[in-house]
């Protein structure tokens, strides 16, 4: 019976919060021709509460910098760089060791079908990641020979 109580307690306070959450969020964002912006409230709100910039290099977290010499542009960005980052700080991983670090080519190749002279859009990187994985980058033999930096 103590359970029961405890979890309707808790389930109480969940939803109290998102409701207060929903109503807060709505004083900081203003509908106009189907596009919300912020309002006047919410501009001074996030100057107040998010610093305008953060430096992630000397994070272990965060890989070297890749040195690219084709159009992986949008793979190194969501590939090498945030799914990495995301990951290995979440497992507290160093990304300074490349069987740590996400693939480029892997989702570039995937994305073009072949014709290496384009890129891929990095949302269809992102949806790829998500549906199938990406391999890490000492698995994916299109990065160990093409312009690994590591």
């Amino acid at each position: 019976m103590q359970k029961k109580t405890g979890m309707r307690k808790a389930v109480s306070i969940i939803l109290l919060l998102s409701i207060g959450c929903g109503v807060f969020s709505q004083s900081l964002l203003q509908l106009k021709d189907r596009y919300y912006s912020l309002t006047d409230e919410g501009i001074e709100f996030y100057n107040r509460n998010l610093s305008s910039s953060f430096d992630l290099t000397g994070s272990e977290y965060w890989p070297p910098i890749f040195k690219q010499k084709h159009w992986v542009c949008n793979q190194v960005a969501a590939s090498y760089y945030m799914m990495t980052y995301e990951t290995n700080s979440k497992k507290d991983l160093s990304s300074q060791i490349p069987e740590n670090v996400f693939s480029i080519y892997f989702a570039w190749n995937f994305g073009n079908g072949g014709y290496g002279w384009f890129g891929d859009h990095y949302i269809i990187t992102m949806e790829m990641m998500r549906d199938f994985g990406v391999p890490l980058l000492t698995e994916c033999q299109a990065d160990i020979s093409l312009d690994s930096s590591m």
